[in-house]
């Protein structure tokens, strides 16, 4: 299945060409010209830029494209195949196609997701890798949806296979929660239900999330935050569609200066904590401190470093960014690259360089 998305080199290089001209046709003809849309600063939020030299992987996903319809490509090369494809959202509708990282050559895929807040959903993915020993969820159902202020309620029925097991099933899911206001600070309590039903086999799978999240200002400059993840996962997963159970803990504190018009500034400090804890392979805890500095140059272009250190893993770390401050944009925007120094007892298995793009405060 979906041999149609494993190509040459030659044709993936012709694939990514035609899909950017006919996507540059297609704005042509919208009259965009090279006004950027209102909102395609936040639309960098999901991007990220790859570069391991050492391993030959490199390329960038989600990168909008400057439509008024949201456009985000992938094009990443790896040693024996290429991860490429588009995702866009259009009409409460997401569309994503494409050649995407797993298994030993890549996974072929094709998702279409209708979910609105409320109505009819339906969603089908199909996808495979053409390995035998390979094997990947494909499903397709349909559902409704409706709400009821906090609490949402789900149903569908479906049908989707995974290798050889095959099965009709039905789908619920049940989410809500509550916002207090405690002082200052904000407690949100929430809750998702998923259960899957197989009827022919009277086997079910049910997971569920128990969230709590609090945050606030503990002085103008401090600012804190803490949250709490409880997965519970019980009964047979018979087509994989997870989640299983989980459990996690965060913990972040922020210092962030009152802005000013110094060409050189702080520009914030950070603790961050995590705990993992029913993973063998995260049981200690995390914790990472990082501060970030800036120099202003221009009223568009500035530099920004930020020095961090990871204790668990015993990380110096050092990323520099070149942002721009364009006045289209709500946020600086900016090539960044970030050297990790590993000493020879770390376990950490992270690349030394890493280049991506920063998305931050102006």
């Amino acid at each position: 299945m979906f041999t149609f998305l494993r190509l040459t080199q030659k044709s993936r290089r012709i694939l990514a060409s035609t899909l950017l001209l006919s996507l540059l046709g297609v704005a042509s003809g919208q009259g965009l010209g090279f006004k950027l849309p209102a909102d395609y600063g936040s639309r960098f939020g999901a991007t990220s830029a790859l570069m391991d030299r050492a391993n030959s992987v490199y390329g960038v996903r989600y990168l909008p494209l400057p439509f008024s319809t949201d456009v985000r490509i992938f094009y990443v090369n790896r040693p024996t195949y290429a991860e490429y494809g588009l995702y866009s959202r259009l009409s409460d509708t997401d569309i994503l196609v494409g050649h995407f990282e797993g298994g030993m050559s890549g996974v072929g895929t094709a998702k279409i997701d209708h979910n609105p807040d409320q109505g009819t959903q339906f969603t089908t993915l199909l996808q495979g890798s053409g390995v035998a020993s390979e094997a990947y969820l494909n499903y397709t159902q349909a559902g409704y949806a409706q709400r009821w202020g906090a609490f949402r309620l789900y149903a569908a029925a479906g049908y989707g296979f995974t290798g050889t097991t095959s099965a009709g099933y039905t789908n619920l899911v049940a989410s809500g929660g509550k916002n207090f206001k405690l002082g200052q600070f904000n407690l949100n309590l929430s809750t998702t239900v998923r259960n899957w039903l197989y009827p022919a086999t009277a086997q079910q799978f049910t997971s569920a999330d128990f969230v709590a999240g609090l945050g606030g200002q503990l002085t103008d400059s401090v600012s804190a935050s803490a949250s709490h993840l409880e997965r519970v996962a019980f009964g047979t997963d018979l087509l994989g569609f997870g989640p299983l159970s989980y459990r996690e803990s965060r913990l972040n504190l922020t210092y962030k200066p009152q802005p000013g018009a110094a060409k050189l500034s702080l520009r914030n400090a950070q603790f961050d904590a995590y705990r993992i804890w029913n993973d063998a392979a995260n049981l200690n805890n995390h914790y990472t401190v990082s501060l970030a500095a800036r120099a202003k140059f221009t009223p568009l272009l500035a530099i920004e470093a930020t020095p961090s250190y990871d204790f668990y893993f015993g990380l110096a770390a050092l990323k520099a960014a070149l942002l721009f401050d364009l006045p289209q944009l709500g946020s600086a925007v900016g090539p960044s690259i970030k050297y990790t120094y590993k000493s020879a007892d770390s376990q950490w298995t992270g690349n030394a360089w890493q280049f991506g793009l920063v998305i931050t405060d102006k």
